[in-house]
């Protein structure tokens, strides 16, 4: 181990009951999106971190009368986000991470606790767990030192669990996050491997309108759901076809992949047993893999909705999540970097893979922008009942973190 390495490990193992009792503190604040509950209260708490850690910070709000687009499900409440920079130099690496998760299995999940070396909690793993690793990365280059030969820039947003629109794509889109720059740092979960790619999404609601009567004089009527059954028929047809693809990338964890159409994650519809409902629907998620082109994947369903209406069935889509898959290269330097600080710090080389779900990396790698996934705790225990992560894994990433960054951007002082 060499000397570098070995004062980052002693610093960040000497942080490390500060660094669990942050992301405790972090874990206690419901953040529930949607529809997007105290949000004020945790960039309160972030703020004052970062106050405490001299990293400056600055707050940037979603624009009222935008709310109701970007952030539909939200019921207008503020939509905050933190930037800010550490460090001089023109070279730019940037972490990224978000402070929403997604509801709770019970209220308990939020009293955040440790047991056995496990800090156990809604948000632990996906992903104030690694936002905490995130910023306390900064803090161990400040007490080892370090003298960056570039700055480290960072963003904390809201709205992740709801496609990232009014979070991080907002802060990009006006021109708040510099785009000319080396690399980005995201630590979701990632299982003990970089995750440098994600699979796209399409993801709509198929409505079916029907008209109403008594049940007593049905025939008078167009039952919404018996065309919604035959609707559904129609994207299990597809989903047979969609199922059987395999992407040529690693996937973790294994099985998972299969590119997917996903349906009826909600359904619904009519209003009393008695009456023939005039309206029905039903949800379904496209989840693409990146050999998989948007454009192709859209094609594919609308063809489907048309057969539909050919057949007499009416039929109206409404998308509500859409983003492209991504990728990042192996061989960039931000991959390179990261690598090396793994193996420093545990001792063995990462695997490289993709992940199953929709990430928000893609809005940096569709601008051109290297981004990888490197975070503590496992992919299966985000949203998962007893969603946790282990205290060594914080403190390990947050010396990774701090280790990439000094080799992008700078060397150890005297």
């Amino acid at each position: 181990m060499n000397d570098m390495v070995k004062k980052v490990r002693i610093c960040a193992d000497r942080l490390q009951n500060d660094l669990v009792e942050f992301a405790s503190q972090l874990i206690r604040i419901p953040t529930v999106n949607p529809p997007g509950e105290h949000y004020e209260e945790c960039i309160e708490a972030i703020g004052q971190r970062l106050d405490e850690m001299s990293i400056d910070w600055t707050r940037v709000d979603v624009p009222a009368e935008k709310l109701s687009e970007l952030a539909p499900q939200g019921q207008d409440r503020s939509r905050p986000s933190i930037i800010g920079r550490w460090g001089q130099g023109r070279r730019e690496l940037h972490f990224h991470g978000h402070y929403d998760v997604v509801p709770a299995f019970s209220e308990k999940q939020f009293d955040a606790y440790v047991h056995d070396g496990r800090l156990s909690g809604r948000g632990a793993a996906d992903m104030k767990g690694g936002l905490a690793s995130m910023l306390f990365a900064i803090q161990i280059l400040q007490e080892c030192g370090m003298r960056l030969d570039g700055t480290i820039s960072y963003s904390i947003t809201p709205d992740e669990e709801t496609g990232g629109v009014a979070g991080l794509k907002y802060l990009l889109d006006s021109g708040h996050i510099n785009q000319d720059i080396i690399g980005v740092l995201d630590p979701e979960p990632s299982s003990g491997d970089i995750i440098n790619g994600s699979r796209g999404a399409l993801s709509m609601e198929v409505i079916v309108k029907g008209k109403p009567s008594h049940v007593m004089l049905q025939h008078l009527g167009v039952n919404a759901f018996e065309k919604m059954v035959q609707a559904a028929a129609a994207f299990l047809e597809l989903k047979n076809d969609v199922e059987k693809r395999i992407t040529r990338c690693q996937v973790k964890p294994p099985g998972t992949g299969h590119s997917i159409l996903h349906i009826g994650g909600l359904c619904g519809g009519g209003i009393n047993f008695n009456i023939v409902p005039d309206r029905t629907f039903f949800t379904v998620d496209r989840r693409f893999n990146p050999e998989e082109k948007m454009s192709d994947v859209r094609r594919e369903l609308e063809e489907c909705v048309l057969s539909l209406r050919r057949r007499g069935i009416e039929v109206e889509t409404r998308v509500f999540q859409e983003g492209e898959s991504s990728l990042t290269g192996e061989d960039e330097s931000v991959c390179r970097a990261m690598s090396q600080a793994i193996e420093g710090v545990l001792g063995r080389r990462p695997k490289m893979s993709i992940c199953p779900g929709l990430l928000e990396t893609r809005f940096f790698v569709e601008r051109g922008i290297p981004a990888i996934i490197y975070g503590p705790g496992l992919l299966e225990s985000a949203h998962h009942p007893d969603e946790y992560v282990r205290a060594d894994d914080l403190s390990d990433c947050a010396a990774i973190y701090a280790l990439t960054a000094a080799e992008l951007l700078g060397k150890e002082s005297p």
